[in-house]
């Protein structure tokens, strides 16, 4: 294996556990990445805008899941704050998997982005405007099976598979069903580096929106190393989230301990990145072409009986 595939894969690891210096703001921040790993400053960076006027229609065959509606009741799920976001990391995988742009991945980790107000918070957008995001954004990462770990899956443009779904405040109060499933148990890991054992649930519940409307792009992690190995998928309908939901993920620490001044997790989000060429591919036709598609046949019908 390739040394820099090696060094990649380990700052991978020790990035994910807060092992490696790195942060959203101040000198190691975003805007020095790169430092952490070169990846960081790629041509294939993750998140990018997604506006529907800018994208490319292509037709894609359903994802396929496998086992995504089973419990399974003899093991658990691990919930951690890691000093950087809230991650599910799955303890056991067996008999799980989906089928996609014709590879099969296998379920790894669900995460989290949130801001410290409505206004911000989720790393892709999908409003006109770039700089309007929405309040929070979660990433169920998948580890495309072709490859025999995830060191090897980091180094392939294909290595990975990422399903975002954005959310929006729902104005009813209404709580999002799925982030109620491990709600209970958010304060038990208020500061960073505290960990709980859960109850597994059906992964299937993760999925809150349709999945046959989304964009599609090659892009990266959007933490360091940045690999640029993952295939993006970011469904286009908004999952619903309460205020009081979003109270408790803004009420989560990315410090230790309770001394002095607290350090919040909220706005654990990265800039939108330079598209830099890429193509962004959508599912569904574009509205507008769709309208204009239904104007043409009335016309037809108009000119043909007059």
């Amino acid at each position: 294996m390739h040394l820099n595939t090696i060094f990649a894969t380990l700052v991978f690891y020790l990035a994910v556990e807060g092992v490696v210096s790195w942060d959203y703001t101040g000198p190691l921040g975003v805007d020095h990445w790169g430092k952490v790993n070169k990846q960081c400053d790629g041509k294939k960076q993750s998140p990018i805008h997604l506006p529907e006027s800018g994208s490319k229609y292509k037709k894609f065959d359903p994802f396929a899941f496998t086992g995504y509606r089973t419990r399974n009741t003899a093991h658990k799920f691990d919930l951690k704050n890691n000093g950087h976001t809230i991650q599910i990391t799955l303890k056991d995988y067996k008999g799980m998997s989906v089928k996609g742009f014709g590879k099969i991945f296998r379920p790894w980790q669900i995460h989290f982005h949130w801001g410290s107000n409505d206004a911000v918070g989720s790393e892709h957008t999908m409003k006109k405007d770039a700089k309007q995001l929405h309040p929070a954004e979660m990433h169920f990462v998948h580890v495309n099976t072709a490859y025999k770990d995830v060191t090897e899956a980091l180094s392939k443009s294909d290595g990975l598979m990422v399903f975002g779904t954005a959310f929006e405040v729902d104005k009813s109060g209404k709580n999002n069903s799925f982030i109620a499933k491990f709600q209970k148990h958010l304060k038990a890991i208020t500061l960073a580096k505290t960990n709980v054992d859960m109850d597994s649930f059906e992964l299937h519940d993760a999925f809150m929106v349709p999945t046959d409307k989304f964009f599609h792009y090659q892009g990266s992690l959007t933490t360091p190393p940045c690999s640029e190995a993952v295939q993006w998928v970011v469904f286009t309908t908004l999952s619903g989230i309460s205020n009081a939901q979003m109270a408790e993920l803004r009420s989560l620490r990315g410090d230790t301990n309770m001394t002095g001044p607290p350090k919040y997790l909220s706005n654990n989000y990265r800039p939108i990145q330079p598209l830099n060429g890429r193509t962004i591919y959508r599912s569904f036709n574009s509205a507008n072409k769709a309208g204009a598609s239904f104007l043409t046949v009335v016309m037809f019908f108009v000119v043909r009986f007059i």
